[in-house]
């Protein structure tokens, strides 16, 4: 080829490349990243050709394209990256990338990428055309799509009322379970009050129809006062024995069990009364000594079973029913007896008080079934869950589960912790508020146990009376004694949980009107002012013998307050001061009518001991639990498991 050729040729060459560059001018270009100066050679687009921007050749830029960047030049391959050449460097000759079209031909390029694409290399050959995707139009989906949504919210509308609906059945089955529970434990514990009442009544009506026959009995065997009162206190000889042991058996045993025992002795020596008496004097003596031992298990019975059966709230009314129907069956002994002995000799009075255990059986039998099936039930909640229950479920599960018994070899291989000498019969045994128990059952039964033991005699030496109308008299004052008890329970309640009187205010104003009240109604019914009206005695009888009952929420109510764990056993220990009171007294009051004659001093020894029993009592009464009953011990294994509980809370809300 010549020179003019090669020159023409490199001429048609240029105006292409020359063509190409002003295209892809027009077109605009990515950002790049700078690559990173340090330790790398600077790399640029090699230079565009002078005229690629005006057609005089001029890098001024032309109309309508815009100035190139400073040091950016577009090549007609853009893929290709030169190093920029040294100042004074002629430049290089543009050298087409491979694939490239020949010169003088179109490059054909996109003119129009979709907003956001990466832009394609300006000589790449043509990408395939895309086909377009059938696009439907919203307008039919709407519908169907708004179906949807609204089936959706209804089905969620549907499982939200069910849930409720489940919420509520489940809080309504919670709700019955717990009225039925709360009127089983109601009915539970209203069966124990019951059932013990019912003993109570048949205990005092077999002690006191005694008072009533011994007149017959006097009068058959030619027995002296001084002989009738020794039969009357050999009662209170065998009633002393067993209180405390009563009271022992009870805490440990519990007192269903101790009750019916006592129930089933005493009715059997109330049966052999009659026969003993026909033998000898000793077997009589015996006879009574007996009941009275069997008796005198089963008050310390019965407190221990109203401790532990018998809501607090509810033990003041409880214990004041108890009396309330003690006194009903002295009532029920005074008021009978002279019928009784009418109709089939005195020693069917005996007889039919005896025989009336079998009745109070069966609602015992059903108490007792009661109170087994809930000690079981505890026993049962307060059991460890098997060792077998972890298997299969979670290994750490599994792994305590299997540490279980190496736990319990080794706790049972530690020595037992001794039992707190601070705590038991004993210990409280030097507690003045224990005392105060002792001293006022004491005082009281004085003259308690001194009027009935008397009271028939008094009426009829004193005001007058016939053996036939003795009943009317004597049954009053008992059935006074009776309401009075019961209304004395509900009240105490009252003042205590609603008016929140403080529980020793309560005891003392009931106890101290229950002994100071006797005193005087005593002292006015053997003074001058009744002058043989028989009428009138018993108005102030009855009327100290009701207010006697109050004692029903004071002294028959501390021991629960004091000492609830050792119920049975601190009430035996006030029962047999006041038994030593009955057997100290009657004897004592038959020997100062023996020698003196005068009704006006036996009722006034009594009287005294009254006041005095009172004024000790508000001295020395308690009203709360004593650390001797191991109230220290509950309190302590309740702050135990409180912080138990408050760590095990931190951790689960840790974890």
């Amino acid at each position: 080829m010549n020179r003019a050729g090669a020159q023409g040729g490199r001429l048609r060459g240029g105006s292409a490349v020359r063509a190409v560059s002003a295209r892809v001018a027009a077109t605009p270009l990515p950002r790049a990243r700078a690559p990173h100066a340090r330790g790398r050679r600077r790399l640029q687009p090699a230079a565009a050709a002078p005229d690629a921007y005006s057609p005089g050749g001029g890098g001024g830029g032309g109309a309508g394209l815009p100035p190139p960047s400073a040091g950016l030049s577009p090549l007609p391959a853009a893929s290709a990256w030169a190093p920029v050449a040294p100042p004074g460097a002629p430049a290089a000759e543009p050298r087409l990338a491979p694939g490239a079209p020949p010169a003088g031909e179109p490059l054909a390029l996109p003119l129009a990428l979709p907003l956001g694409h990466p832009q394609p290399h300006p000589l790449a050959p043509p990408a395939a055309p895309i086909a377009a995707l059938p696009v439907a139009s919203p307008a039919p989906l709407m519908p169907a799509l708004l179906e949807q949504i609204a089936e959706a919210k209804r089905r969620a509308a549907a499982e939200s009322e069910a849930e409720d609906a489940r919420i509520r059945a489940e809080l309504a089955v919670k709700q019955e379970a717990a009225l039925a529970e709360r009127g089983e434990a109601r009915a539970r514990w209203t069966r124990v009050v019951g059932v013990c009442g019912a003993a109570a009544l048949l205990m005092y009506a077999t002690r006191t129809s005694i008072s009533t026959a011994i007149l017959p009995m006097a009068e058959q065997y030619g027995w002296g006062k001084g002989f009738c009162g020794t039969v009357l206190s050999a009662f209170f000889a065998g009633y002393s024995v067993t209180q405390v042991l009563g009271g022992q058996l009870s805490d440990q045993y519990g007192g269903s069990l101790v009750l019916a025992a006592g129930l089933a002795g005493w009715s059997l020596c109330a049966a052999l009364t009659p026969y003993a008496a026909g033998h000898s004097a000793g077997a009589l003596l015996a006879a009574r000594a007996g009941l009275g031992a069997a008796q005198g298990v089963a008050f310390p019975a019965i407190h221990a079973l109203l401790a532990k059966g018998v809501p607090p709230s509810h033990r003041s009314g409880a214990i004041g029913t108890i009396m309330a129907l003690a006194h009903t069956g002295t009532a029920l002994a005074s008021g009978l007896s002279p019928a009784l002995i009418s109709f089939g000799g005195w020693p069917f009075a005996f007889h039919s008080f005896a025989a009336l255990a079998v009745a109070w059986a069966l609602p015992w039998g059903q108490m007792h079934a009661d109170l087994r099936r809930v000690a079981a039930a505890s026993a049962a909640a307060a059991a460890p869950a098997p060792a077998t229950a972890a298997a299969g479920g979670d290994p750490q599960q599994q792994q305590q589960a299997a540490a279980t018994p190496a736990a319990a070899a080794a706790a049972a291989a530690r020595p037992a912790k001794p039992a707190d000498p601070n705590v038991g019969f004993w210990p409280l045994m030097r507690r003045r508020e224990v005392w105060a128990i002792a001293v006022a059952q004491y005082a009281s039964s004085v003259g308690f146990y001194g009027l009935l033991a008397w009271l028939p005699t008094f009426l009829l030496e004193r005001c007058g009376l016939e053996l036939s109308k003795l009943g009317a008299y004597t049954l009053a004052p008992y059935l006074l004694q009776a309401a009075v008890g019961a209304f004395a329970g509900g009240m105490a309640d009252e003042l205590i949980q609603r008016r929140k009187w403080r529980v020793r205010d309560v005891r003392v104003l009931m106890q101290c009107t229950a002994m100071l009240g006797p005193a005087v109604a005593l002292t006015l019914a053997a003074s001058p002012l009744v002058a043989g009206s028989a009428q009138l005695a018993v108005a102030f009888i009855t009327l100290g013998m009701g207010l006697s009952a109050l004692s029903s929420s004071g002294v028959s109510a501390s021991h629960l307050d004091i000492a609830p764990r050792h119920a049975g056993v601190v009430f035996g220990v006030g029962n047999t001061a006041g038994t030593i009171a009955g057997l100290i007294a009657v004897p004592a009051i038959g020997y100062v009518l023996a020698q003196t004659g005068s009704w006006a001093l036996a009722f006034g020894i009594a009287a005294a001991h009254n006041v005095a029993g009172a004024a000790l009592w508000a001295l020395w009464v308690g009203d709360s639990r004593l650390r001797e009953d191991g109230g220290h011990a509950d309190a302590d294994a309740a702050a135990a498991l409180a912080a138990a509980a408050a760590a095990g809370g931190k951790d689960k809300k840790a974890a």
